[in-house]
Protein backbone atom coordinates (compact mmCIF):
# COMPACT_ATOMS: atom_id res chain seq x y z
CA UNK A 1 0.00 0.00 0.00
CA UNK A 2 0.66 3.74 0.10
CA UNK A 3 2.09 3.62 3.09
CA UNK A 4 5.22 1.77 2.68
CA UNK A 5 7.64 4.15 1.45
CA UNK A 6 7.55 6.79 3.79
CA UNK A 7 6.52 5.63 7.42
CA UNK A 8 6.64 1.26 7.54
CA UNK A 9 10.43 1.03 8.32
CA UNK A 10 9.78 3.54 11.16
CA UNK A 11 7.34 1.52 12.69
CA UNK A 12 8.12 -1.48 12.02
CA UNK A 13 11.54 -1.02 13.66
CA UNK A 14 9.78 0.39 16.70
CA UNK A 15 7.46 -2.26 17.18
CA UNK A 16 9.96 -5.03 16.78
CA UNK A 17 11.91 -2.80 19.92
CA UNK A 18 9.02 -2.72 21.85
CA UNK A 19 8.52 -6.78 21.49
CA UNK A 20 11.00 -8.69 20.21
CA UNK A 21 9.45 -11.98 21.29
CA UNK A 22 6.53 -11.02 18.47
CA UNK A 23 6.70 -12.66 15.41
CA UNK A 24 5.98 -10.48 12.44
CA UNK A 25 5.50 -11.49 8.74
CA UNK A 26 4.99 -8.42 6.06
CA UNK A 27 3.00 -8.38 3.29
CA UNK A 28 2.99 -6.04 0.85
CA UNK A 29 0.53 -5.75 -1.93
CA UNK A 30 -3.03 -3.87 -3.40
CA UNK A 31 -5.84 -3.06 -1.45
CA UNK A 32 -8.13 -5.50 -2.92
CA UNK A 33 -5.97 -8.74 -2.87
CA UNK A 34 -5.16 -8.07 0.65
CA UNK A 35 -8.44 -7.75 2.05
CA UNK A 36 -9.00 -10.55 0.09
CA UNK A 37 -6.35 -12.06 2.28
CA UNK A 38 -7.68 -10.99 5.34
CA UNK A 39 -11.14 -12.65 4.56
CA UNK A 40 -9.21 -16.20 4.08
CA UNK A 41 -7.60 -15.63 7.72
CA UNK A 42 -4.41 -15.27 6.14
CA UNK A 43 -3.51 -12.14 7.60
CA UNK A 44 -4.13 -10.35 11.09
CA UNK A 45 -4.17 -6.43 10.13
CA UNK A 46 -4.37 -4.66 6.33
CA UNK A 47 -3.81 -1.16 6.56
CA UNK A 48 -5.46 0.30 3.31
CA UNK A 49 -7.60 2.28 1.65
CA UNK A 50 -11.03 2.34 1.36
CA UNK A 51 -11.98 -0.08 -1.18
CA UNK A 52 -15.80 -0.65 0.01
CA UNK A 53 -14.87 -2.91 3.12
CA UNK A 54 -15.48 -1.20 6.54
CA UNK A 55 -12.51 -0.63 8.60
CA UNK A 56 -11.30 1.63 11.68
CA UNK A 57 -10.61 5.22 10.16
CA UNK A 58 -6.96 5.82 11.14
CA UNK A 59 -6.56 9.40 9.45
CA UNK A 60 -7.57 11.65 6.49
CA UNK A 61 -4.99 12.46 3.78
CA UNK A 62 -4.58 14.63 0.55
CA UNK A 63 -3.84 13.25 -2.47
CA UNK A 64 -1.28 14.88 -4.53
CA UNK A 65 0.29 14.76 -7.92
CA UNK A 66 3.86 13.96 -8.12
CA UNK A 67 6.39 14.28 -10.66
CA UNK A 68 10.35 14.49 -11.36
CA UNK A 69 11.22 18.08 -10.59
CA UNK A 70 12.35 18.58 -14.30
CA UNK A 71 9.15 16.73 -15.67
CA UNK A 72 7.52 19.66 -17.71
CA UNK A 73 3.83 18.98 -17.19
CA UNK A 74 2.18 22.10 -19.51
CA UNK A 75 -1.00 22.38 -19.83
CA UNK A 76 -1.37 21.54 -23.48
CA UNK A 77 0.93 18.33 -23.27
CA UNK A 78 -0.13 14.74 -23.07
CA UNK A 79 0.53 14.06 -19.12
CA UNK A 80 2.01 10.50 -19.03
CA UNK A 81 0.79 8.37 -15.80
CA UNK A 82 2.70 5.96 -13.59
CA UNK A 83 -0.16 4.06 -11.87
CA UNK A 84 -0.66 0.65 -9.62
CA UNK A 85 -3.09 -1.65 -11.90
CA UNK A 86 -6.60 -1.82 -11.88
CA UNK A 87 -8.42 -2.22 -9.19
CA UNK A 88 -6.40 0.59 -7.63
CA UNK A 89 -9.06 3.53 -6.92
CA UNK A 90 -6.20 6.42 -7.61
CA UNK A 91 -5.70 5.04 -10.83
CA UNK A 92 -9.52 5.41 -11.63
CA UNK A 93 -9.72 8.98 -9.77
CA UNK A 94 -6.56 10.13 -12.01
CA UNK A 95 -8.60 8.35 -15.17
CA UNK A 96 -11.45 10.19 -14.14
CA UNK A 97 -10.27 14.11 -13.28
CA UNK A 98 -8.23 14.02 -16.27
CA UNK A 99 -10.96 13.11 -18.81
CA UNK A 100 -13.33 15.35 -17.02
CA UNK A 101 -10.74 18.53 -17.26
CA UNK A 102 -10.63 17.62 -21.07
CA UNK A 103 -6.69 16.87 -20.57
CA UNK A 104 -4.79 14.31 -22.69
CA UNK A 105 -3.35 11.54 -20.73
CA UNK A 106 -1.43 7.91 -21.67
CA UNK A 107 -0.57 4.77 -19.16
CA UNK A 108 3.07 5.11 -19.23
CA UNK A 109 3.98 2.52 -16.64
CA UNK A 110 1.60 -0.24 -15.18
CA UNK A 111 3.93 -0.85 -11.97
CA UNK A 112 2.63 -3.54 -9.64
CA UNK A 113 3.57 -1.78 -6.15
CA UNK A 114 4.22 1.88 -4.82
CA UNK A 115 7.84 1.24 -4.98
CA UNK A 116 8.03 0.44 -8.39
CA UNK A 117 5.49 3.69 -9.18
CA UNK A 118 7.83 5.97 -7.70
CA UNK A 119 10.96 4.48 -9.39
CA UNK A 120 9.32 5.45 -12.83
CA UNK A 121 8.65 8.42 -11.29
CA UNK A 122 11.92 9.55 -10.19
CA UNK A 123 13.17 8.38 -13.78
CA UNK A 124 10.76 10.68 -14.95
CA UNK A 125 8.33 8.69 -16.66
CA UNK A 126 5.56 10.29 -15.72
CA UNK A 127 3.33 11.13 -12.63
CA UNK A 128 1.28 9.10 -10.42
CA UNK A 129 -1.22 10.41 -7.83
CA UNK A 130 0.00 9.61 -3.85
CA UNK A 131 -1.69 10.13 -0.02
CA UNK A 132 0.64 13.40 0.81
CA UNK A 133 1.49 11.24 4.06
CA UNK A 134 3.72 8.85 1.60
CA UNK A 135 5.51 11.45 0.12
CA UNK A 136 9.32 10.62 0.26
CA UNK A 137 11.59 13.35 0.45
CA UNK A 138 13.21 12.89 -3.38
CA UNK A 139 9.35 13.25 -4.78
CA UNK A 140 8.18 17.01 -6.13
CA UNK A 141 4.41 17.63 -5.78
CA UNK A 142 3.22 19.14 -8.54
CA UNK A 143 0.37 21.90 -7.85
CA UNK A 144 -1.27 24.23 -9.88
CA UNK A 145 -1.55 22.49 -13.02
CA UNK A 146 -3.15 18.95 -13.06
CA UNK A 147 -6.71 18.59 -11.60
CA UNK A 148 -7.58 19.14 -8.25
CA UNK A 149 -7.32 15.77 -5.97
CA UNK A 150 -9.31 14.83 -3.05
CA UNK A 151 -8.96 13.83 0.07
CA UNK A 152 -8.57 9.80 0.82
CA UNK A 153 -8.80 7.78 4.09
CA UNK A 154 -6.41 5.28 5.28
CA UNK A 155 -8.07 2.71 7.10
CA UNK A 156 -7.15 -0.57 9.36
CA UNK A 157 -8.73 -3.54 8.71
CA UNK A 158 -8.84 -6.91 11.03
CA UNK A 159 -10.93 -9.85 11.72
CA UNK A 160 -12.62 -9.44 15.10
CA UNK A 161 -13.02 -13.11 15.45
CA UNK A 162 -9.14 -13.47 15.62
CA UNK A 163 -8.26 -10.52 18.03
CA UNK A 164 -4.47 -10.17 17.99
CA UNK A 165 -2.83 -8.51 20.91
CA UNK A 166 -0.15 -6.89 19.15
CA UNK A 167 -2.38 -5.18 16.31
CA UNK A 168 -3.35 -2.18 18.91
CA UNK A 169 0.16 -1.35 19.61
CA UNK A 170 1.17 -1.69 16.05
CA UNK A 171 -1.39 0.81 15.51
CA UNK A 172 -0.26 3.07 18.16
CA UNK A 173 3.11 3.16 17.08
CA UNK A 174 2.19 3.21 13.38
CA UNK A 175 0.08 6.53 14.39
CA UNK A 176 2.54 7.81 16.40
CA UNK A 177 5.22 7.70 13.13
CA UNK A 178 2.70 9.26 10.83
CA UNK A 179 2.10 12.43 13.84
CA UNK A 180 6.35 12.90 13.79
Amino acid sequence: NYLAPVHLSDTLGRFRRAHPNCDLSLVLGMSSEMLEALDRGELDLVIANPEGAKGRLLWEDKLVWIGKESLCVEEEEEVDLVLMPSPCSYRALAFDLLTKVGRAWKMSIEANSVEAVCSAVDAGLGVSVLPFSAVADRETIIEGILPELPNTSVMSFSNPDSPNPYLERFLEILLDSIES
